[in-house]
């Protein structure tokens, strides 16, 4: 069924409403629903998925609806409980990042930021929390993942106006370098 509905008839700030709405499971349900200020897939939280297929991929873009995680490329499938998973067969690359700019401050970033707060405002973290974490894994001979690098950032004080951490290398599930406030230590 569609919709469509005026939000705003007040001349020269019209807005309307469009909508698609199906049967599932014996009852009308939103599945589409486009308002002035958003577009809403799944509105009514159904147990739908949503699917975006490429020429090559039948999953290129894959929203998973039960189990809260999306999916870019390969089989749809989620990796390790991420919420975002990303995957790419025979030799392709997996990630890309390009900043076009004459300017040397504007580069590619990747920022891994931990706050306690569940909304709202920041929080401040504390002396002992993991602020991020790179894992470089394989599957071993009994075919089971396990991790060959990890590599981790620790807050290691509290300061206004800075972060005290120190960062830790391990391989073979075995710490080799620690880069502390006042010192490295190699093992």
């Amino acid at each position: 069924r569609f919709v469509n509905q005026a939000r705003d008839v007040t001349d020269g700030t019209e807005d309307g409403r469009f909508a698609i709405n199906t049967i599932v499971a014996g009852s009308m349900q939103s599945r589409i629903n486009i308002e002035p200020t958003e577009t809403v897939f799944n509105d009514e939280a159904i147990d739908a998925n949503v699917r975006v297929e490429s020429v090559n991929q039948a999953n290129m873009l894959k929203v998973d609806a039960a189990a809260d995680f999306v999916s870019i490329g390969g089989l749809g499938e989620q990796a390790n409980g991420g919420a975002l998973n990303i995957n790419a067969v025979s030799g392709s690359a997996v990630f890309g990042m390009i900043t076009r700019s004459a300017t040397d401050g504007h580069t590619n970033i990747i920022n891994l930021q931990k706050t306690p707060a569940t909304s709202g405002n920041y929080t401040a973290t504390a002396s002992g929390d993991v602020l991020g974490e790179i894992r470089f894994s394989g599957v071993n001979t009994s075919a089971v993942g396990d991790i060959g690098v990890h590599i981790q950032a620790v807050q290691s004080g509290t300061a206004s106006g800075t972060v005290p951490t120190d960062l830790y290398i391990d391989t073979n599930e075995v710490n080799r370098l620690g880069i502390k406030l006042a010192e490295t230590v190699f093992n």
